[in-house]
């Protein structure tokens, strides 16, 4: 058997045991449980198997984002927001498949939703870098779906926190640059994707 048809034979295996062919993940009764944990800095209380299951279709989710499958990273994204409704990661990929896509009322959407997650309690682990980033893109899509009102509302609030931007997290500053750039040509052409 060639390494190639093993390795897509787990990956098809591993897609049915997390998707359950169409039905629910059974899981070992005897699967021990934390009372509080935390995966990549999303906090879970007393997580059950639905939140394992969630945690599942996330993974699938990322990994099927990484590999540009986007449509059927929704599809797994959408289930994890069955399993985990206030995981802001996946609200964040979610804007961040649509924004790729060109669909920028859902980018919006979604990168609001994200925005309004990572606030919460739960997220307390998470960076605020994906905050900050949710925001920008967020402001993107706005202009670029022919919303400029609200993107220049947003884009007014963002300023307030661009020297924090800047100093803490330089990555998030060079999308800030870019929002300026492509949307109101503050930095001039220095952006460039």
């Amino acid at each position: 058997m060639s390494g190639k048809f093993r390795k897509c034979s787990v990956i098809v295996a591993l897609s049915l045991v997390i998707i359950g062919v169409g039905t629910a993940i059974a899981l070992p009764p005897n699967l021990p449980v934390k009372s509080e944990f935390q995966v990549n800095g999303f906090r879970l209380i007393s997580a059950d198997k639905n939140q394992i299951i969630g945690l599942r279709f996330k993974g699938m989710g990322d990994w099927l984002m990484h590999k540009k499958a986007y449509s059927t990273a929704i599809k797994y994204y959408e289930n994890a927001t069955q399993y985990l409704p206030n995981e802001a990661d996946i609200y964040f990929n979610l804007g961040e498949i649509y924004f790729r896509e060109g669909v920028y009322n859902l980018a919006s959407k979604y990168y609001k939703i994200a925005t309004d997650k990572y606030l919460l309690p739960e997220n307390a682990g998470k960076s605020k870098e994906r905050y900050y980033l949710s925001l920008i893109m967020r402001a993107i899509s706005l202009k670029l779906k022919g919303d400029t009102m609200e993107a220049e509302q947003l884009t007014m609030e963002i300023d307030k926190l661009e020297a924090e931007i800047q100093s803490k997290y330089p990555q998030v500053f060079t999308k800030l640059k870019l929002l300026y750039n492509e949307v109101w040509g503050k930095y001039g052409k220095e952006v460039k994707f």
